[in-house]
């Protein structure tokens, strides 16, 4: 916004400028400001000033950036402040002398500042002081796809050592059965893989610092019986039916019943797994009143409670296998 006053233009922020730019040198600021406001201007403004009145050189400061091109940006931006300051203190003569030094010497200065971006400065930090943080003395910074390739590389690794060991066969047997993947090729029915987990892991590595000190978690026995108890029950209700020609016994006959003896005989954990990946057929809205006395309503809603629970268990066993994995890599 602009402030007109005795004809002059002036921002209304005029003094918010002036202090970061000027007055407020010996100062930390917090400067927030929307976009197309004058942000970098200002950063460049005070960069300059602080040179120019000699509080620090230009190799003292650092300007952090998000962008490449942002910071060569600014860095092109402070060089042509510095040239122009330079241009019009040859004017000065000797009063300007010693300002037009201190531009000379932030010129030298200005191949070697830490004008960059965040990923820049971090290495710049590294390379310099590799001994106190703890690095080999020659850090390489990978580009994307030289991430890209160095996360296939321990993937294929990890993948090749989680395969070749018999402690967790039992884990890698029931993530099959619940569908979840070692790969990331998705097939039909899968929900989630193991290389998900790897590369959400990856692309967030600062925030687990310390999820490696977790201890594994046991993989518990699941507790099949209030499932069992739910299939049950719709296994059996459609003897409530006074008429076996009505569509909602034809349902529970045909489709219903057939599947859910099938997860009810199975003497196999995973092979109850497997079956759970197919839901109960839904009735709809089949079944007439007088058939089921007087309300064929909460049978259907039976199938569809059979197929949440279903659903909510595989969750829990899927969830307990996951964390698990997750351990792994």
């Amino acid at each position: 916004m602009i402030d007109e006053r005795q004809g002059n233009r002036v921002p209304v922020d005029q003094a918010a400028r002036q202090l970061i730019a000027r007055d407020g040198l010996d100062r930390t600021l917090f400067v927030e400001a929307g976009a197309g406001t004058g942000k970098t201007q200002a950063l460049v403004g005070r960069i300059v000033e602080l040179v120019l009145s000699d509080r620090a050189r230009l190799t003292d400061l650092a300007a952090i950036t998000f962008t490449e091109a942002a910071a060569a940006e600014l860095r092109d931006r402070v060089r042509t402040r510095f040239e122009e300051a330079r241009a019009s203190l040859d004017a000065e003569g000797a009063a300007g002398a010693k300002k037009r030094a201190l531009c000379e010497q932030a010129l030298v200065d200005l191949d070697g500042a830490a004008i960059s971006t965040l990923h820049a400065f971090a290495y710049r930090m590294l390379s310099e002081h590799p001994t106190e943080v703890g690095v080999p003395p020659r850090v390489e910074v990978l580009d994307e796809v030289q991430s890209l390739l160095e996360a296939e590389r321990r993937w294929s690794q990890f993948l090749d050592e989680l395969l070749s060991r018999e402690d967790i066969e039992p884990l890698l047997l029931r993530a099959m059965h619940l569908r979840i993947r070692l790969h990331s090729r998705q097939r039909a029915g899968t929900k989630y893989s193991l290389r998900q987990i790897a590369i959400a892991f990856d692309q967030n590595w600062d925030r687990i610092v310390d999820f490696a000190a977790v201890e594994a978690p046991v993989l518990e026995p699941l507790d099949w019986e209030p499932l069992l108890d739910v299939i049950r029950e719709v296994a059996t209700m459609r003897s409530a039916c006074t008429d076996e020609d009505d569509a909602l016994a034809k349902v529970l006959l045909d489709s219903v019943e057939p599947a859910a003896n099938r997860i009810l005989d199975a003497d196999q954990e995973l092979e109850r797994l497997r079956l759970l990946q197919s839901p109960f057929k839904r009735a709809g809205s089949k079944g007439k009143k007088e058939n089921w006395g007087g309300d064929a309503k909460p049978y259907r809603d039976k199938i569809s409670a059979a197929n949440e629970a279903m659903e909510a268990f595989q969750n829990r066993a899927m969830e307990q296998v996951l964390r698990r994995l997750a351990i792994e890599v």
